[in-house]
Formats: structure tokens, C-alpha cells, sequence
């Protein structure tokens, strides 16, 4: 039996498809590459290397593997192992715990602490995500709380990529903070 190329093309269409719809429908692009984020998270320089290998790699063996298989199978792997995949890149950017800090400058208000923790987790996964906005919540709180989440993601973010935080980013978050009312 001759391998089909048309199996081969469908295999990657219907993958693409699936990474593209995910894409369309979740506002962090950088999600997909997840893998590197939890390897950035625990220390590991340059881990962008693994999503690389590991996306690339991936569509190149279901391409390979898609050349012998029936079409059932195939139209089912190029849809399956994507939305997996995709399931688990929101799950870790959405849902995944992440490392809060033991010491808040808002430890002798359990009110405020619980205000400063829930905004630092929110600014802590767009920072991870290599996105930031600028907020201004009131009050310094929650304003703070993001600005330092975002801070500690955005440190992460940059060890994934295998280089530290550049001066004007730091900068820009310490003017920015300022404006918006962070002390």
C-alpha cells in the first residue's frame, strides 16, 4: 500500500486548525508554549527550546505517522493530541497554583493581604504569559499586588526566553506603577 500525501497534508491542516481555533478563542497567545513556562518556573534558562522541540517535533511525527494510518485515525489524532495539548496550556496558564509570596507588606491585614494576593496572581499569569497591562485599582492594594505579580512573571518570562529583564522594563514598571498609584 502507497503512502498518501493527502493524509499527511489533512494530519497538519486539521492541527494548525485546532492550535489556530484555541488561539482565536484564548486572549494569551503565549500560552501554548507552557511547557517552557513550567520548566522557567522552576529555574531553567533558554527553556523556550523545549516548546520548540516539543510543537515542531509533534507535527512533524503526527505527519510521519499519518502516512500509513487509516483516514479515521488520523482525523482523530490531528484533532485529539492538539486539543489536549491546548487543554493543558490553559489549564497551566488559568488554573495552575502559582508560587505566592510567604511576606506581603499587608501581613498585619488579613483583609488587605487577601485583596494584594488576589490581584498579585492575576498580574503574576499575564506576566508568565509575556503580556501586562496597566492598572489602577483602588485602592494601592490591589494596584500593588498586580504590579508585583506582574514583576515576578515577567521575571519568569524572561529566564524562559534565557535572558534577565532589561533595564527599560523594569523602568517602565516602576513609572508606570508610579502613575497609577503604586508607592
Amino acid at each position: 500500500m502507497k503512502p498518501k500525501p493527502a493524509k499527511v497534508i489533512v494530519a497538519i491542516a486539521l492541527a494548525v486548525a485546532v492550535f489556530v481555533a484555541f488561539l482565536a478563542w484564548y486572549s494569551f497567545p503565549f500560552s501554548l508554549v507552557w511547557p517552557s513556562l513550567a520548566l522557567a518556573r522552576a529555574g531553567v534558562s533558554h527553556s523556550w527550546v523545549a516548546s520548540a522541540l516539543l510543537l515542531a517535533g509533534g507535527v512533524a511525527c503526527l505527519a510521519i505517522w499519518s502516512r500509513r494510518q487509516a483516514w479515521l485515525r488520523v482525523i482523530i489524532a490531528s484533532v485529539a493530541f492538539p486539543v489536549a495539548y491546548c487543554v493543558l496550556a490553559f489549564y497551566f496558564v488559568a488554573r495552575v497554583a502559582i508560587p505566592l509570596p510567604a511576606v506581603t507588606p499587608y501581613d498585619s491585614a488579613p483583609d488587605q493581604r487577601a485583596a494584594y494576593l488576589e490581584t498579585f496572581k492575576i498580574g503574576y499569569r499575564e506576566g508568565t504569559a509575556g503580556l501586562i497591562a496597566t492598572y489602577c485599582f483602588r485602592p494601592e492594594i490591589e494596584t500593588r499586588g498586580y504590579y508585583d505579580g506582574a514583576r515576578q512573571g515577567f521575571i519568569v518570562w524572561y529566564r524562559m526566553l534565557g535572558r534577565p529583564m532589561p533595564d527599560n522594563v523594569k523602568r517602565w514598571f516602576r513609572s508606570s506603577a508610579a502613575i497609577d498609584g503604586v508607592r
